[in-house]
């Protein structure tokens, strides 16, 4: 490791994340000030700085909330974090012999390098940078304002100061120079650590006082690494961009290029693309799955290229209902499950693209001249770009095709460098509009009962192949008709049907998509850089169109021009589009390309051992009910599943199975193979504690376990609590939660119980009390503990255990009535059984009976939770969702108020969509705007750290949850998993 990068990573964390500058920022000049103070030598004019001077214990939990400073004027001032604490170790004694010998003309010591550090010396160490250090106009008082957090749960100290200016003729000491680009460096990196958005922009200013540090241009700083390794190398930077799927934005802005492979010299040897190896997993056999079975086939499916992704729509309408569910539901969910905030606006733009949109009018047009749609491309990196296909089943295919070229030509118009284009592929006819950098790019043509629009022409050549050549269409693959045996076409809860095959599974994972994946990555990353370099220009006006240079490789990068548009790549386009890879052509890779594709390989495949698994998902949208059916066939070997499948085996939930009933608010039952090894391993823990018990002390156990949550009189006593989370701690030993097993031997359950009893009174004689109670046809038993216990984590109670033998079932509870209604509901199950199907239907109120439990999801395992399962948590879970969503919204700040205060005059939300193709956006569907007093920006939602708001609670898809089911069943290898969600309907 690099000495800077030694002293570099402390320091990172603890440089401050929220750090301004001046409204107008300039560029360093030669007459600028430089400025490394301790907090005493401010001059405060307004306010008092805190005593001791640093951040609240209790605040260090948020990553956003840190001292930072503004300058009123123009300059840069940065602050560590751990401000209170360096200003009193003794090393500013030697820190300020050092300025004074610099002062004097006499260089200072250099430090020692490190040990086995071949890189030279050492930069100084993070403790001989100031906590303060300002960059400013020389000869003008620096006059600025502190934003100190409090101590108080919110809230931000205001501490105006000001530090003379610096006297005619004074010289800045270089080390004083050094500490302010140090601390800068650290500013940046510690963004970097962050992983929010901006990470191409940081980067770019964390090298720029890299480069002013080592007295070098910033170009040199960027191939630095390269330059200084003699052969090529690999990393984990390198490595993470064959991962299946790395195509993201996220992963491209957080490279470390450096680190990456530097350039192959021309007479380096290079390795012939087509003697890699491809993934050889066999394939799945369907056949005996597909005896006498002839489902309804899609008619799109004969022009859906076989080795390609394939969404269908039975209706126009359907596609119109899952694209209106997609944007009412999807960001509320994406926000849950990602860290960044962001919005790649990926509709809009394949919209704007393909000349393509869900408005009024085509909703209205397309109802009357569409049938049926499918969605096709060549892989899944929609974001950053990827050949997209809309496939219409035309009613009417001559007003459709009108249609689609009207809007092909007001695109035209719209859009000046936007070209008509026609032309002819395998004696298929198209016609077009397209621009340089295919932020318009439509093309469109008929087939046999398919019109189609599509954004390549690699893409038009595939779907024109595979509907003049059978074998090269979807409607012959097996799993396609084995999914459509699954999931007949046509049936009425179907809104969408989406198919990934075996095909095109094993292409993504072939050694060109690895490596172009992994080159686009990279030449992204590339281009973020430059962008990033040059965005003065292209944002303060429209600059020439100009060839860049750069250090940092990318085979086949090709010229890269500076457009008044951003940084564009000959070969891999453009930030907004990356060039698909289907049309990236390449028949040569470099030795290291190829060494990695192989590690990759080795690891991927190591997941099966006998058959790939293509994927295929049933979609259903309703206004009252949303569900999903997932089958996954086979699953791979080391599956997260795996300790599912061997405690399930070979056993079935049954339709009466966990005792499913009315007021459970959480309920979840396993399917149970009683000769698993993981059962019969817990059997053989659980025998070694029992000494009286000589057979297997799990043999009793029937086909399922459940574990449930009830409604009860204690969750009012919750919902009164002023301090609910304190309550349940309190009372844990009340929470009406039962364990229920299903018997398949009585005898054998009797015989363990009797057990257990027998070696708690021989361990523990004394402690406990055991009482058998009579409940209607059933008994019970109470073990409480002989006097009052005091808990070591929940402190003095009297606490009890009820449990429940029958020859159905054993009961397990900490709630009395909650074990009573169990054995109630026992009670009339039996009834019923003896009762018999005849007797109940003479029973005067048989033409009502009750209404049945519904059904599980699944055969191995079921989970369902009720809407009063949300209503009693969401204070809980709310508070959890607010703070987290609070991060997440205040993680787009840093970036903003570096767009603020270097482009005051210009939108910084508008600068980023513009430059950086992501809109930002607030998680809790605010708006984000400039806060003068604190002067940054903030949520209208969630305010920012100085002034935190709470924030909107849970979003509004759960809260109209009634109901929520999950069922997984794993069937010869593989895994069905269905959910459905049950809502209000509004």
């Amino acid at each position: 490791m690099s000495s800077r990068n030694r002293w570099m990573r402390p320091l990172w964390a603890a440089a401050s994340l929220l750090v301004l500058a001046s409204p107008v920022l300039a560029e360093e000049a030669a007459e600028d000030a430089f400025y490394a103070l301790r907090p005493n030598q401010l001059q405060i004019i307004e306010g008092k700085l805190p005593e001791p001077f640093h951040v609240a214990a209790d605040r260090w939990s948020h990553p956003w909330t840190r001292t930072y400073a503004v300058l009123d004027g123009e300059g840069e001032i940065y602050i560590s974090a751990s401000l209170g604490g360096w200003a009193s170790v003794p090393h500013w004694e030697q820190q300020a012999w050092e300025l004074r010998q610099i002062d004097r003309g006499e260089p200072a010591p250099a430090p020692a390098p490190a040990d086995g550090d071949a890189d030279g010396p050492r930069d100084p160490a993070p403790r001989s940078v100031p906590p303060i250090v300002i960059r400013a106009p020389a000869e003008k008082d620096v006059v600025g304002t502190l934003y100190i957090p409090t101590r108080e749960p919110a809230g931000m100290t205001k501490v105006r100061f000001t530090v003379p200016a610096q006297k005619t003729g004074q010289k800045t000491a270089p080390l004083v120079r050094r500490q302010f680009h140090q601390m800068k460096e650290a500013h940046y990196a510690a963004l970097l650590e962050q992983a929010s958005p901006g990470a191409a922009w940081f980067r770019h200013e964390q090298r720029a006082a890299r480069a002013a540090l080592e007295g070098k241009s910033v170009e040199a700083v960027l191939g630095l690494t390269a330059a200084n390794t003699g052969t090529p190398r690999t990393s984990d930077h390198f490595e993470a961009t064959f991962q299946l799927l790395s195509g993201g934005r996220a992963v491209s802005e957080n490279l470390q290029l450096d680190r990456l492979l530097p350039e192959t010299a021309a007479d380096h040897p290079t390795v012939e693309l087509a003697s890699l190896q491809g993934i050889t997993v066999r394939e799945f056999d369907w056949a005996s799955r597909l005896k006498g079975k002839e489902p309804e086939l899609d008619p799109l499916a004969k022009v859906v290229p076989h080795d390609q992704y394939a969404l269908f729509f039975p209706t126009f309408n359907a596609m119109v209902k899952l694209i209106d569910e997609a944007d009412a539901g999807g960001t509320p969910v994406l926000n849950l499950v990602q860290s960044r905030v962001e919005d790649a606006r990926v509709k809009e733009r394949y919209q704007e693209q393909l000349c393509l949109s869900v408005s009024a009018i085509s909703r209205l047009l397309g109802n009357q001249v569409v049938q049926s749609v499918a969605v096709t491309g060549s892989d899944p990196y929609l974001r950053t770009g990827t050949d997209l296909a809309v496939l219409f089943e035309p009613k009417t295919p001559r007003p459709l095709m009108e249609y689609i070229v009207a809007r092909q030509q007001a695109a035209a118009q719209k859009h000046r460098q936007a070209q008509r284009v026609q032309g002819e592929i395998a004696g298929v006819a198209y016609q077009g509009v397209a621009s340089a950098d295919r932020s318009v790019s439509s093309y469109v043509f008929e087939l046999p009962g398919c019109i189609a629009v599509t954004n390549s022409l690699a893409q038009m050549h595939s779907i024109v192949t595979a509907s003049q050549t059978e074998a090269n269409s979807l409607a012959k693959l097996p799993e396609y008709h084995f999914f459509r045996t699954r999931y007949p076409r046509g049936a009425k809860d179907e809104t969408g049907f989406l198919v990934i095959t075996d095909a095109a599974i094993r292409k993504w994972c072939g050694p060109k998509w690895r490596i172009a994946t992994s080159r686009r990555t990279r030449a992204a990353a590339v281009l973020a850089q430059l962008q990033a370099a040059h965005l003065d220009e292209l944002v303060r006006g429209k600059p020439d169109r100009q060839l860049l240079d750069t250090k940092l490789h990318v085979p086949d990068l090709g010229s890269v021009h500076l457009a008044p548009a951003g940084v564009t790549s000959a070969t891999y386009n453009t930030l907004e589009f990356l060039t698909p890879i289907s049309e990236l052509e390449f028949t040569r890779v470099t030795p290291a390309e190829a060494q990695t594709y192989e590690r990759w390989r080795r690891g991927y495949q190591q997941n099966w051992s006998n058959y790939f698994d293509p994927i295929a998902v049933s979609i259903d949208a309703r206004p009252d009910r949303l569900a999903a059916d997932v089958t996954v066939m086979p699953l791979i070997d080391n599956t997260d599943y795996r300790w599912l499948v061997d405690i399930a085996g070979g056993s079935k939930i049954g339709a009466r199975s966990g005792d499913r009933h009315a007021g459970s608010l959480v309920h979840a039952v396993l399917a149970i193979d009683r000769k698993s090894p993981m059962v019969n391993w817990v059997g053989d823990m659980v025998k070694g504690n029992l000494s009286d018990v000589k057979i297997n002390p799990l043999s009793w156990l029937g086909d399922s376990v459940s574990i449930y949550l009830d409604d009860s009189p204690f969750w009012k006593e919750e919902a009164d609590a002023e301090d609910k989370r304190r309550f349940l701690e309190d009372n844990v030993h009340r929470i009406p939660i039962a364990l229920r097993a299903e018997v398949s031997d009585s005898l054998k359950l009797a015989v363990f119980l009797a057990g257990v009893r027998t070696t708690v009174m021989q361990s523990a004689p004394n402690l406990t009390r055991w009482e058998t109670i009579e409940h209607g046809d059933f008994s019970y038993v109470k073990i409480s503990s002989a006097g009052e216990v005091r808990d070591p984590l929940f402190g003095a109670r009297n606490w009890a255990i009820y449990y429940a033998p029958t020859p159905a079932s054993l009961v397990v509870t900490l709630d009395e009535e909650l074990l009573k209604r169990s054995l109630d509901r026992e009670a009339e199950r039996r009834k019923q059984a003896q009762a018999g199907p005849v007797a109940a239907a003479a029973q005067p109120d048989a033409s009502e009976p009750p209404a049945e439990p519904r059904a599980w999801l699944g055969d191995s395992v079921g989970v369902t939770f009720d809407r009063k399962f949300i209503e009693l948590t969401g204070p809980l879970e709310g508070n959890t969702y607010r703070r987290e969503m609070q991060n997440r919204s205040w993680a787009n700040l840093a970036i903003l108020n570096e767009w603020k205060r270097r482009y005051p005059q210009q939108d910084p939300l508008a600068v980023h969509l513009r430059f950086w193709q992501t809109k930002l956006t607030c998680p809790g569907g605010g708006s984000y705007i400039w806060n003068e007093e604190f002067r940054t920006m903030e949520s209208t939602a969630f305010g920012h750290p100085g002034a935190p708001q709470p924030g909107p609670g849970l979003p509004q898809l759960l809260r109209d949850v009634e109901s929520f089911d999950f069922g997984l069943t794993f069937e010869e290898g593989g895994l069905r998993a269905r959910a459905a969600m049950r809502r209000s309907g509004n």
